[in-house]
């Protein structure tokens, strides 16, 4: 299928969004660290708290996004959900202490997660479902030039005045705005939420054919926290701080020019050889971001971490949205985001005092040592059972 079949102006807008949201959020993840560090005084403990909040944050809000995105127009919901987005951007300019900042990271990933998922279900509709990996692996390349330059433009604005950081993720979140009010509205939501009512309680919220690709998932977002949280920390301690945004720069170069392919590779010959292959590329990067001392090396690991997590996301999130019916694509996202969440959450809050106390490179071993066991787990819990 050509990308002109692909495209659709929903589809556009639902990518424009992705964009937006992901430079406001990269913007931020690459300089709080810094910004909570120097200018409030936080440990590396409370630079993990920080981000494994905003982490819990979304991961709460996920299955309620879940289940309202399923049940009424998509349009509607991305607009109320915009409204209590804008605000915590706000708020960051009246931060002096890390205690009020872990409070708004809590908040903000709240809403974070509640429009992340809501974007992520309504462009899963755009799409038709026998090439899902080819338009999830397009619009994931929207996300990673916001990986790109949202932590170079962050942490270039970092060397004059960490409100000038604030500023641009307002900006850039302030934008998001306009790529949702011009969708178009959705002609099936009646008859969806008719559907998704006459389930349990329970199934409203958590859609069972997720979970095992959730877990999947949520062992490479441990793993990834590493990397998300700390990397900046670590180029620090290594006296090699200004290689940080060139690491961000080329591990999200990788990605941007490997989705695309990655996604039609997904299409024709399916998730088992995508997936393990990914894992491992992950591991290797991240065994060698601990062996690294210099920056030039920092900065090609970044090639190997982009190459591995960037093929996974993509995949992951395409193959979640296949195994359920068009009218479940909501509840599963937001199944599939729980656990990725949820992991990458207790990976920045464990990772952190393990760092402080067995230095940055043994935690890094860790993280690659858990993706090694994600590719048995890959086997047990999903491809065994879908052998092609």
């Amino acid at each position: 299928m050509s990308v002109k079949g692909i495209i659709s102006k929903n589809y556009m807008l639902c990518c424009a969004n992705n964009y937006f949201q992901f430079m406001a959020h990269f913007i931020l993840m690459a300089t709080l660290p810094i910004i909570s560090t120097t200018i409030m005084g936080a440990s590396k403990e409370q630079v993990g708290l920080i981000n494994g909040m905003y982490l819990f944050g979304a991961l709460l809000s996920r299955p309620i996004m879940g289940r309202l995105i399923d049940q009424y127009d998509k349009k509607t919901v991305l607009l109320y959900t915009f409204a209590l987005f804008i605000i915590p951007f706000i708020l960051y300019f009246m931060m002096t202490s890390v205690s009020l900042l872990i409070l708004l990271r809590l908040l903000h990933g709240l809403v974070f997660g509640a429009l992340s998922t809501a974007t992520m279900a309504s462009v899963a509709d755009t799409l038709p479902r026998e090439h899902m990996g080819e338009g999830i692996g397009y619009f994931a390349v929207f996300m990673t030039l916001g990986m790109i330059l949202g932590p170079l433009l962050g942490l270039s604005l970092l060397e004059y005045n960490y409100y000038y950081v604030y500023m641009s993720s307002l900006v850039f979140a302030a934008l998001v705005f306009f790529a949702i009010v011009f969708l178009q509205k959705s002609s099936h939501a009646e008859t969806t939420r008719k559907k998704n009512t006459a389930l349990s309680r329970w199934q409203q919220y958590i859609e069972p054919a997720a979970i095992p690709i959730g877990i999947i998932a949520g062992l490479t977002s441990f793993s990834f926290s590493s990397i998300s949280t700390f990397i900046t920390l670590y180029a620090a301690e290594l006296g090699q701080l200004s290689y940080a945004p060139y690491f961000y720069m080329f591990m999200a170069v990788t990605v941007l020019l490997s989705r695309p392919n990655v996604g039609k590779a997904f299409d024709v010959h399916g998730p088992n050889l995508i997936i393990q292959t990914a894992l491992v590329i992950f591991a290797l990067g991240l065994w060698l971001v601990s062996m690294t001392t210099t920056g030039v090396v920092l900065v090609l690991t970044g090639i190997l971490v982009g190459l591995g997590n960037g093929s996974l996301f993509s995949s992951l999130q395409a193959l979640v949205v296949t195994v359920v019916p068009a009218s479940r694509t909501g509840v599963a996202t937001s199944t599939y985001f729980l656990c990725f969440d949820g992991c990458a959450a207790l990976g920045a809050i464990v990772l952190g005092p393990l760092a402080a106390v067995y230095g940055f490179p043994v935690m890094y071993r860790i993280a690659a040592g858990i993706l090694l066991f994600d590719c048995f787990l890959y086997y047990v819990l999903y491809q065994k059972h879908h052998m092609l």
